[in-house]
Order: structure tokens, then C-alpha cells, then sequence
């Protein structure tokens, strides 16, 4: 056995030291009121899921308007288990407890805007992390 092999069986070989606690937010599913035949998101009554996970956030924009200004930060998520976490567009990732407090009350949550991808190595078919690139809107 080798070590690429090692590497492949354990996906704690490599933990990532400043992984914290966030929790992937879906929205559950309900009937429309107008048309009982079309589901529509229940913010109401998530699934809600844990993971470990890390957080680079790469820039923020503000996009003024001459009603309202708004500034849209972009952010991509590091997830240390991909395996068990299950992520995808539309999704909301809010930190856990003690994480960025001041930011917290203000922001929310970041809505997942792109497709997760997972880092593969071609050679042992390793998954060390999962990446969704995350959007906030305030304003």
C-alpha cells in the first residue's frame, strides 16, 4: 500500500485546521396557493444540514442605483466533506455560532450562485473538498 492510497481511504488525512461550523439551509417544497399543481419553496420549513467548512471571500461591489445602492459580495465556500454535504444552487449557507457576529445580523446567510464542484485527483480519486461560490446582497 501506498501512500496515494492512504491518501484516497481517508479523507481526514489532510484536515483543514480552521474548518468551522456552517449549516446548508434548503427550502422545503409546498403547493402554490393559486395553482396546487405548481410547488413553490417553503423558507418556513427548511432542511437544514451541518457541515465543517471555510470560507474566502473575494471581493465586494457596489452596484449603485438611483433609487436604492446595494453591494453584492462574492464568496466561495470550502466544504471538508463533500461526500456527506449536499449543496446546490439556491441553497443558503449561514455561519455557525461566534462566526463573523457583527456580519451575521446584517448579512444573513449567503445564497449558493454557482454549481459545486468537487476537487478530484486524477490519480487516486481523492475529493478533498467541495467549493460553491456563494453570493450576499445587501440593499
Amino acid at each position: 500500500m501506498s501512500i496515494l492510497d492512504d491518501i484516497a481511504a481517508s479523507s481526514s488525512m489532510f484536515p483543514m485546521a480552521g474548518a468551522t461550523t456552517f449549516q446548508r439551509i434548503r427550502a422545503g417544497q409546498m403547493p402554490d396557493s393559486y395553482n396546487p399543481q405548481h410547488m413553490i419553496d417553503d423558507w418556513d420549513h427548511p432542511e437544514i444540514i451541518e457541515f465543517k467548512g471555510a470560507l474566502s471571500q473575494s471581493s465586494s461591489t457596489r452596484v449603485p442605483d438611483y433609487l436604492t445602492g446595494s453591494l453584492q459580495t462574492t464568496t466561495i465556500c470550502y466544504i471538508t466533506m463533500p461526500a456527506d454535504t449536499d449543496v446546490r444552487i439556491g441553497d443558503r449557507i449561514t455561519p455557525g455560532a461566534g462566526m463573523f457576529p457583527h456580519e451575521t445580523k446584517v448579512a444573513g446567510y449567503w445564497t449558493v450562485a454557482g454549481f459545486p464542484s468537487e476537487d478530484v485527483n486524477a490519480f487516486t480519486g481523492w475529493k478533498p473538498t467541495k467549493e460553491a461560490m456563494c453570493k450576499n446582497v445587501r440593499g
